[in-house]
């Protein structure tokens, strides 16, 4: 059996880092697929025709600006402000902030289960399965509905 020591040259690697690397492994194999979708359903309103987007950003009208059918959502519509101040209008960088927050959460449910449960193993086993699971196929694909991405971030 190949000891850690040998596989990574000398580097000392603490456990919760392959832990990270595992369930970003894991995130990236069950949604990477996502980077290469376009834009889908509500996107074209919300990225391509939002007037908004068009504009240097003003916090006065971002505050009053309804998110979709008069929704208020702040965080949402900044993330897709900062989206698009990042990528432009390249849909694989819009999809890729989804992936990213669907690692975090996926992070933090490993990490809140680990100090409630006490056990590295049932914590990463939870992580992954949440990581993976097609659940969280609509939220992480369509840009609308990221609202529920930052609702779990915030509840975990």
């Amino acid at each position: 059996m190949v000891s850690m020591r040998k596989l990574f040259g000398g580097l000392r690697v603490r456990p919760t880092s392959l832990v990270v690397l595992l369930i970003l492994a894991a995130t990236f194999l069950a949604y990477g697929g996502a980077l290469n979708n376009g834009f889908l359903l509500d996107d074209d309103d919300l990225i391509l025709n939002n007037p908004l987007l068009a504009k240097p950003f003003c916090l006065t009208e971002f505050l009053s600006c309804p998110f979709l059918g008069g929704y208020y959502r702040p965080v949402p519509l900044f993330s897709i402000i900062i989206d698009h101040r990042l990528w432009g209008f390249s849909s694989a960088g819009f999809h890729l902030t989804g992936i990213l927050a669907h690692f975090a959460n996926a992070l933090l449910v490993f990490f809140f289960l680990r100090r409630l449960l006490g056990d590295r193993l049932r914590a990463l086993i939870a992580g992954l399965l949440f990581a993976v699971h097609p659940i969280a196929t609509q939220p992480v694909n369509n840009l609308s509905d990221r609202g529920n991405l930052f609702l779990v971030f915030f509840v975990l």
